[in-house]
């Protein structure tokens, strides 16, 4: 977004395998579970999502956005009525309806499924794997991992390493817990474990993903992605088996197909408070900026504030007050 504004660019890349970006599913869903609404800012971005992807698909060369149906299963009466109800509102029309066909053999769904469109996965390691290449192509990035000792912030720019830039944005997600210029945000270190697993005789006629509690997603080479979990609190980046093994055993409660496990892998979320991301310029009023915690949703959100944070760095453009951190000052935090 920055080199499109013509600005020049250094991006310092610690190559981090276990970063959650570098774990995460990419499940880009409208709809949240948890009273069947849709999730924030849904009517600005889903309409817009699917362009911006492509926009960039075709710039950087490469696929990793597709497009297909949520399928939803009830996990009783109440739930399957609440969904029902919420899929006869005109204003969740181009978000929701009601499952009418028969599943596949493999699926147990007695109290019916939902179907919730306009949403897909965005394959995040291609995404960043070709975005990478994008930045070596310009000469524009290095795997580096910068001491915040090697910084030095003046009123009016970064010094690094000899050179010389007009602003600094910090994208760390959890080792944001360590930034000396924004460690008074909250910052909550949450766990998670995805699957990668290959679901034997499982040919279902749609690509879609399929969600009771934990979701199978097709990752676009014959297997499925399986999550997820949450690990309060928990730094640890080494995977657990018996993490694997509860995955697995809960899914089974609904998916009564074998599922091999073919590899397990796990990343700490940035998790933040009040649930919206946290963007903008430090407290002290020098040229840092945090561009953090957009969190399981974020394969969705960056669509609309990678773009906003661009125009805020060099236009002036306000923030979103929801994502803008000045909220926290507002609340005297």
């Amino acid at each position: 977004e920055l080199l499109e504004r013509g600005r020049s660019v250094l991006v310092a890349d610690d190559v981090n395998p276990s970063a959650s970006s570098r774990v995460a599913a990419g499940l880009i869903n409208p709809i949240v579970p948890k009273g069947v609404r849709k999730t924030w800012m849904c009517d600005t971005i889903f309409p817009a999502l699917p362009v911006w992807y492509a926009k960039w698909e075709k710039q950087l060369n490469a696929r990793f956005y597709e497009p297909m149906n949520l399928l939803q299963i009830h996990p009783d009466e109440r739930t399957a009525r609440e969904w029902e109800k919420r899929c006869q509102e005109n204003e969740y029309a181009p978000y929701l309806s009601v499952g009418e066909h028969a599943l596949p053999a493999e699926i147990n769904a007695p109290f019916g499924y939902s179907i919730v469109h306009g949403g897909g996965r965005l394959n995040v390691q291609a995404f960043l794997d070709s975005a990478k290449q994008y930045l070596q192509q310009h000469g524009c990035i290095e795997n580096n991992k910068i001491d915040y000792s090697q910084i030095a912030i003046k009123a009016n720019s970064i010094e690094l390493n000899d050179m010389s830039f007009g602003a600094i944005v910090f994208c760390e997600g959890i080792q944001a817990l360590h930034n000396p210029w924004f460690n008074y945000l909250h910052f909550h270190p949450t766990g998670g474990d995805i699957l990668t697993v290959k679901a034997h005789d499982f040919q279902p006629e749609e690509n879609a993903i399929w969600k009771r509690k934990q979701w199978l997603v097709p990752d676009g080479k014959g297997n499925y992605l399986l999550g997820s979990n949450f690990h309060k609190g928990s730094l640890q980046e080494e995977p657990n088996p018996a993490d694997a093994e509860q995955l697995l055993s809960d899914t089974h409660t609904w998916f009564k197909g074998k599922l091999e496990l073919i590899e397990h892998r796990r990343g700490v979320r940035p998790t933040v408070e009040g649930r919206r991301p946290y963007l903008g310029k430090s407290r002290e009023n020098i040229p840092a900026y945090i561009f953090n915690g957009l969190g399981s949703k974020g394969s969705s959100l960056v669509t609309i504030l990678s773009p906003m944070m661009a125009d805020y760095l060099f236009h002036g453009a306000p923030l979103h007050p929801e994502v803008d951190i000045r909220r926290f000052e507002q609340e005297g935090n």
